[in-house]
């Protein structure tokens, strides 16, 4: 008898993981003072390589309005992300004002980007948690990495 719940219960569990959303939604609010793109990488697996082919580009335009970016990523290649704070090496700044994570367009989830990002040399986050780019011009690549999303989605 037991047998037959267990069986009911993982059958139950692996169909109802196969209708689930397939897609992660990552809203950025974005401000620059020089138009510039704004790459979002996924990957899956902790030891692969950010690709190309596992990425979105937007542009944003340099005006210090506020820029709001949405990404559709599949879901199931999606263990971390990485936002590329963009590639205008005039840039002087970039702020990231929020990022939003969720697995519909509607119900997003606000993450508080200096507990659960990873900075590289070229930025920092300033007191009110929001990230500013800091220039650095022996190397221009300004970028930051999500801790695990299954973690942030669920905390």
């Amino acid at each position: 008898m037991h047998f037959k719940f267990l069986f009911l219960f993982l059958f139950l569990f692996i169909n109802c993981k196969k209708v689930t959303n397939k897609h992660l939604f990552v809203t950025i609010e974005v401000q620059a003072k020089l138009s510039d793109d704004i790459q979002l990488f996924f990957q899956n697996n902790y030891l692969d390589n950010y690709s190309e082919k596992m990425s979105f580009k937007s542009s944003i335009k340099g005006d210090l309005r506020l820029n709001k970016i949405v990404f559709k990523v599949p879901f199931d290649k999606t263990n971390r992300i990485r936002i590329d704070l963009g590639n205008n090496k005039l840039q002087e700044c970039v702020y990231i004002r929020g990022i939003y994570i969720g697995l519909d367009s509607l119900h997003l989830k606000k993450i508080n980007i200096k507990d659960n990002f990873l900075f590289n040399n070229c930025s920092i986050t300033s007191t009110n948690g929001e990230v500013i780019l800091n220039k650095n011009k022996a190397l221009y690549d300004p970028y930051i990495v999500s801790k695990n999303i299954n973690l942030l989605l669920y905390q």
